[in-house]
């Protein structure tokens, strides 16, 4: 199927599969950074090949970006027309000076929607209008590069060149070696994180109203730097400036015997300048537990990072900086990220645990399949791959990562997803509680 005439004056409408297309005129703007990086310099074709998730790749593309739809459904966006293809290809020109990107949320879009929905779709636009979107951080926005071309086979989706799977066989620890979270304590967190508590910094008494402006970052990273530091555990800000972005991360390390392997447990500190009780400060709740718990335990044989990334809703800025930061004389085994854990509209319990079938995070998922079971927590794995979160940076290194997340995929997406009602009182504290059991287990299991 063809996307004819870009600039057409009268708009043409197909609804394919729940998808729809159609052509509008560019909208003009003005704005700096990270979409100047990826405005197309010249004139040229792509394709978006509209699929599942699961859907079997019948043959070689080039891959600039795949983002995923909801219920299943994926947008891959292609350097070269695939010679078949399970699913709809449209051919889309590409003006120079433009960017094509994927835009998820609520701020009002310049541009042409190529592909999608108005709140989760492909934008054409000015370079300079995605720039404006990227820094209100009301939506995630993440423009394609012609730079980013990778090579798909049948059996990988995100990325070329997949290491060998690991010779390692982690053991998933039983019921009797398993820590156990304190629901009271991840609330009070998590009540800080939003803003309904307040906490002491400095010796004044402050408040986090939300997570997406530069203040209140700031105060979350302190808020998170304190939390670890208590613990006795080594706390660092750790500063980065990456295609035009400036932010930080926090590092703390439990040191192990070994001080040369690590595992991560992670989650994004940052918001859509909301609240955030879900995204992702369920997942930042999460691995700050994970602190309070693995660090209480005897020394381990490897050191654990707790990581909380920064500037996650722009384009995974903070962990990309971040895996940039790694030094090569350390190792890591694994990294356990979670990325909204509070959602469970239907009370199921089902959730994602996603390794995208690489074979070097494949290890980690059977993990925590295994602890689901272990520790008797009667949730439900949807399958479902993604590369929208911090785990993505990691791969790209070549470093094993999974996410543990609610069924977003699977059809019970939080309905508050980066909108102003996600507070606390959507969250499932059962089901958030259960998840993450898994998280702060899987990072026990890699760890011993």
């Amino acid at each position: 199927m063809r996307l004819s005439s870009l600039f057409a004056t009268s708009a043409a409408l197909l609804i394919t599969g729940g998808f729809f297309f159609h052509d509008a005129a560019l909208a003009m703007g003005h704005g700096p950074a990270l979409a100047i990086q990826h405005f197309n310099p010249k004139s040229t074709t792509v394709w978006l090949r509209i699929t599942t998730a699961k859907s079997s790749v019948a043959e070689n593309l080039w891959v600039l970006g795949q983002f995923e739809m909801g219920q299943g459904r994926q947008i891959q966006v292609l350097s070269k027309k695939p010679k078949s293809s399970s699913g709809t290809v449209i051919e889309l020109p590409w003006p120079a000076g433009t960017t094509l990107s994927f835009v998820e949320g609520e701020a009002p879009v310049s541009g042409q929607l190529v592909a999608g929905s108005r709140n989760r779709g492909m934008y054409l636009m000015n370079a300079a209008d995605t720039t404006r979107l990227q820094l209100e951080a009301k939506n995630f926005v993440w423009p394609v590069s012609l730079d980013d071309e990778r090579f798909l086979a049948a059996d990988q989706l995100e990325r070329p060149n997949l290491p060998p799977p690991p010779s390692w066989r982690p053991r998933a620890v039983t019921k009797a070696e398993a820590v156990q979270p304190d629901l009271g304590r991840m609330m009070e967190m998590l009540e800080t994180l939003t803003g309904d508590r307040t906490f002491m910094l400095e010796g004044k008494e402050v408040r986090i109203t939300e997570r997406g402006g530069t203040e209140n970052r700031n105060l979350t990273q302190q808020y998170v730097m304190q939390t670890l530091s208590g613990l006795g555990i080594e706390t660092k800000l750790v500063p980065y400036t990456y295609n035009g972005y400036k932010g930080a991360n926090v590092e703390g390390t439990l040191w192990g015997a070994d001080r040369t392997k690590f595992v991560i447990v992670s989650g994004h500190m940052d918001s859509v300048r909301n609240k955030g009780a879900d995204d992702d400060g369920s997942g930042t709740v999460g691995f700050l537990e994970a602190a309070h718990l693995l660090s209480k335990l005897n020394t381990l044989p490897v050191s654990i990072r707790f990581v909380g990334f920064d500037q996650e809703e722009l384009g995974l800025i903070g962990s990309r900086a971040y895996a940039n930061q790694l030094r090569k004389e350390e190792t890591f085994l694994g990294v356990v990220q979670a990325d909204m854990i509070g959602y469970d509209g239907n009370n199921d319990f089902a959730y994602h645990a996603m390794d995208c079938d690489r074979p070097d995070s494949k290890p980690i998922t059977r993990v925590i399949e295994e602890l689901n079971m272990n520790l008797e927590l009667n949730m439900k794995k949807v399958a479902a791959c993604t590369n929208r979160s911090d785990h993505a940076s990691f791969w790209n290194k070549n470093i094993p990562a999974t996410i543990i997340s609610e069924n977003f995929f699977g059809g019970d997406e939080n309905p508050c997803y980066h909108k102003q009602c996600d507070s606390i009182n959507i969250i499932n504290k059962e089901y958030m509680l259960r998840l993450a059991t898994l998280q702060v287990n899987t990072a026990l299991s890699l760890a011993l």
